[in-house]
């Protein structure tokens, strides 16, 4: 029995449907029930913001696996169903968080050109995988992973690793006090600590800037290769 290829529509389709079943799996428990509508704003924007926060760190963790030609739409169709998901669950409108979902996609953006480097570098296209997942999973976890260390880390070393999160740079653009909520505020020791969130011009200019540098890169790296 042959199974039908992805075609444009269903990548984009199925990756616009998987942030709104992310949001219900996140939100799921006795304060965010599926009745959303009988929530108080305050759950209801509670809920949309770990929602936002699962959603990017699953968009760029994909994005790191998936081939280059499905991971595109499939990274404009999942910040469109994110986006549509906030619309629905939250309370302050889908422009409040229209720039941290265009932040998400230039976050995705950057980790398939990623991707294409170290498929160029790497002879196996799994070993090409793993290793942008690897990078991908450390920028999403080298705040957190600091732990015990905290207090010998120099601040300005806990701010970097704060910046090239995308999920802190998402959340943040969004106005979400992200490591003070109840669920990270448990988890790392970094909510406890002075740090400051990257505002949204600079988290804009840097993973704009490293999308446009790896891709550019790599596509006059190609002209070359052919011209050859």
């Amino acid at each position: 029995m042959r199974h039908a290829p992805f075609t444009l529509g269903r990548i984009l389709a199925i990756a616009f449907a998987a942030p709104m079943v992310i949001a219900l799996a996140v939100g799921i428990g006795p304060e965010h029930s599926l009745q959303w509508w009988t929530l108080s704003a305050l759950s209801r924007n509670a809920w949309a913001s770990l929602a936002l926060a699962a959603n990017t760190a699953i968009l760029v963790l994909a994005a790191s696996v998936l081939p280059e030609r499905r991971a595109v739409p499939a990274a404009i169709g999942f910040v469109a169903g994110s986006w549509a998901t906030w619309a629905v669950i939250g309370t302050q409108g889908m422009l409040t968080c229209l720039p941290a979902h265009m932040l998400a996609l230039l976050a995705a953006t950057g980790t398939i050109a990623l991707r294409a480097w170290t498929k160029r570098l790497c002879s196996n296209p799994l070993d090409a995988a793993g290793a942008t997942l690897l990078l991908t999973a450390v920028a999403l976890g080298a705040g957190l992973a600091i732990g015990p260390a905290l207090p010998l880390v120099p601040a300005w070393l806990i701010d970097l690793t704060l910046r090239i999160n995308p999920v802190v740079a998402v959340t943040a653009a969004a106005g979400i006090d992200l490591l003070r909520m109840d669920v990270f505020y448990s988890l790392t020791p970094v909510a406890h600590w002075s740090f400051n969130y990257p505002s949204t011009i600079a988290s804009f200019a840097l993973f704009g800037g490293v999308a446009a540098v790896l891709a550019s890169c790599h596509l006059a790296l190609d002209r070359l290769v052919r011209r050859r």
